[in-house]
């Protein structure tokens, strides 16, 4: 931009002070300036050696203030302290960079003020003493909007998103005809304009380097911003961690804490200084074993404070500052609330009660009534029979009724645990208790501890387990691969198996001691066919179920003649298998009425005696197959594929159809399984 012949962009960059040549060049330009502004005053005219902003301010300016009548507009107080609460930390880091510049500048007539987005004034400098311009002029509160002071660096900047500079004259009102100012804005992260600070200084003693000067305080004060926010997050990063955090000097002198040590403590702020870490965990030596701690892993400690102790694990960190040894930062957490927050995202808080049990039978009412009785009880409960009776479902509800409902439920599959996995799953490992274990993991025991531990398919164990198990039940100590120590667990057992455990005791597949432990009260569920009405009323129930969650769908109906041939079935997958067929049939079922033509079941398996529930539903589903024409197999294959967004695993399990021989039948049938992939987002 130029001012009456002087680039004003190659000064603000110039290094070197200005020639005698362009010192008097610019008095001229203020001359011409002068000059240019009386003529407005007095015609309204504008001269060409104005620059186009000013010219177009002046007349903007015309049109609500007289330039020879001034009149400083300050915010009311209410409207003060609602800009000062939402700027506090603009003013704060504002006001830090304008008193470390003021140092430097004290020789020089120069007033410095921070200013919001409105061009309201939030802070000045506090040496008014050497003030060249009327002290109510420029304080806080100040509104230097263009509507009311007229011309000025400050609304300008606003106005054209850059960084302005007003010259004597330029200024609308006379009063400031003495001065040159220069603004430069100030910006967020987002690089939005959240304010400005402004140099004025007298027009006598003007130099390039003031406007560079407000420029670099700018930038200042937004580093000082970004610098403050960080820290804000950090700290409420820090104190809203899962982890208890110490710091302490090189010295190993605790110089803070954040909230979740002091909670841990139950101590105050100002008495975290006083605690020696070497007394809190007096296990360690920290001086001598510094070095090995901060290559180390996270390890577990016994924390001792005020005659209480804390089992704990934690981890320290090096914090540098020019590459010297400043602070350790220490890392802890509970044990306890370890185990809590596995428990948690094991997703075991979520029970089943007794009224999800769906039944009308009188012998399952009368297993309900006598469960409940023993549902507090701190003794071993062993619940037999066969696969897909609802074994866990009893176990959840047992626990839910008793008085550790509002404790963990860790259900364990023992038939699904791979034979090299099994103990450090059910106990525990510490760290270096086999290649790869760098930290401790608590097994299910542990993570049942208050609660209750569910042991389904137990006869499936191998006996050297079985053994360490028998161990747990007689003492309720279980210890860690790979540790010696021992720990005590308030935890009671509920075991499962759909196997003749007496007899497996026979075959020497299964202690006879551990047996008698378990065998303290024993809750056997009966099969399905022995259930009066519970086929029709578990038909109705997973109907619903599945008209809900197909909703707005039309819903789908059972026709008495479908009960009726349920009825005569065998059900040898007992309930899991009749859910399995409901599902089926609802998605295959092209007609709001499902009949038993939707129902291909085996029905000469009726005359089988009550035995293994998977072999049953293996026979089923090879009859089924066969039975099944081509065509009712493709729509029964695409339906699935499409209540389950073309996604094979759910889509095969819900027709209870394995996951290989899903795959196959859309290769048989060519059936395009990517336009069912139609998830809604």
């Amino acid at each position: 931009m130029l001012l009456s012949g002087i680039n004003i962009d190659n000064i603000i960059h110039k290094e070197k002070n200005e020639t005698l040549e362009e010192r008097i060049a610019y008095f001229e330009s203020l001359k011409k300036i002068s000059a240019a502004k009386a003529k407005f005053i007095e015609t309204g005219a504008i001269d060409p050696v104005v620059r186009p902003e000013i010219a177009e301010s002046w007349v903007r300016a015309s049109r609500y203030l007289d330039p020879v009548k001034p009149a400083v507009i300050h915010m009311s107080e209410k409207e003060m302290q609602d800009c000062h609460t939402k700027n506090a930390l603009l003013i704060k880091c504002g006001s830090y960079v304008m008193d470390s510049i003021y140092k430097i500048m004290s020789d020089h007539s120069t007033m410095m003020h921070i200013s919001d987005k409105n061009a309201n004034i939030l802070a000045v400098n506090d040496d008014y003493s050497k003030a060249i311009i009327s002290r109510d002029a420029i304080s806080p509160g100040a509104r230097f909007a263009e509507d009311k002071l007229g011309t000025n660096s400050l609304c300008l900047s606003y106005i054209h998103d850059k960084d302005m500079l007003v010259h004597g004259a330029e200024h609308f009102f006379v009063y400031q005809h003495n001065v040159t100012c220069t603004t430069s804005l100030i910006r967020n992260v987002k690089n939005e304009v959240i304010g400005g600070i402004t140099l004025t200084f007298n027009i006598d003693v003007y130099h390039d380097l003031l406007i560079t000067i407000s420029k670099i305080a700018a930038r200042m004060i937004e580093k000082e911003i970004v610098k403050h926010t960080f820290s804000n997050v950090l700290e409420l990063t820090i104190n809203n961690s899962i982890e208890s955090i110490i710091v302490t000097d090189s010295n190993l002198k605790i110089v803070t804490a954040n909230t979740k040590f002091l909670n841990l403590l139950g101590i105050k702020a100002d008495d975290v200084t006083d605690l020696d870490i070497s007394k809190l965990i007096p296990e360690i030596n920290f001086h001598e074993d510094i070095n090995s701690i901060l290559n180390s892993d996270v390890q577990e400690v016994t924390l001792y404070h005020n005659n209480r102790q804390y089992q704990l694990t934690f981890h320290a960190k090096l914090a540098y500052n020019d590459d010297s040894f400043d602070y350790l930062i220490f890392f802890f957490q509970e044990i306890t609330s370890m185990i809590d927050l596995s428990r948690r995202f094991s997703g075991k808080y979520n029970y089943h009660t007794f009224s999800d049990i769906i039944t009308k039978d009188p012998s399952m009412v009368k297993l309900i009534v006598d469960c409940k009785r023993i549902a507090s009880l701190d003794v071993p409960i062993l619940i037999t029979g066969s696969s897909g009776t609802g074994k866990e479902l009893f176990a959840q509800s047992i626990h839910s009724y008793g008085n550790r409902a509002d404790k963990p439920f860790i259900a364990v599959n023992c038939a699904a645990l791979p034979s090299n996995l099994i103990e450090s799953e059910l106990f525990g490992y510490d760290k270096g208790a086999f290649t790869g274990a760098q930290m401790g993991k608590p097994g299910k025991f542990e993570l049942a501890d208050g609660g209750t531990i569910f042991l389904d398919e137990i006869g499936e164990l191998p006996l050297d387990v079985q053994a360490k198990i028998l161990r747990i039940l007689d003492d309720y100590k279980v210890s860690r691969i790979g540790s010696a120590k021992e720990k005590l667990l308030n935890v009671r057992v509920i075991a499962a198996t759909n196997r003749d455990l007496e007899e497996e005791v026979l075959k020497k597949n299964f202690r006879l001691d551990l047996f008698y432990r378990l065998n303290v009260l024993n809750t056997y569920i009966p099969p399905l066919i022995q259930r009066q009405g519970d086929v029709r009323i578990l038909s109705y129930h997973f109907l619903n179920k599945l008209n809900e969650k197909n909703y707005p769908n039309p819903k789908k109906y059972i026709s008495e003649e479908t009960i009726d041939y349920l009825n005569k079935y065998h059900w040898p997958g007992n309930i899991r298998q009749l859910q399995n067929t409901i599902t089926r049939a609802y998605y295959l079922s092209e007609d709001e009425v499902i009949d038993s033509k939707y129902f291909t079941l085996s029905l000469p398996l009726r005359n089988l005696e009550p035995g293994d529930g998977n072999w049953g539903q293996e026979a089923q589903e090879r009859t089924d197959s066969q039975r099944m024409d081509k065509s009712s197999e493709r729509r029964l294959i695409e339906s699935a594929l499409r209540q389950h967004d073309g996604q094979v695993g759910p889509a095969s399990e819900s027709i209870n159809m394995p996951v290989s021989s899903f795959y196959r039948k859309i290769k048989k049938y060519n059936i395009a399984r990517q336009r069912y992939n139609v998830r809604k987002i």
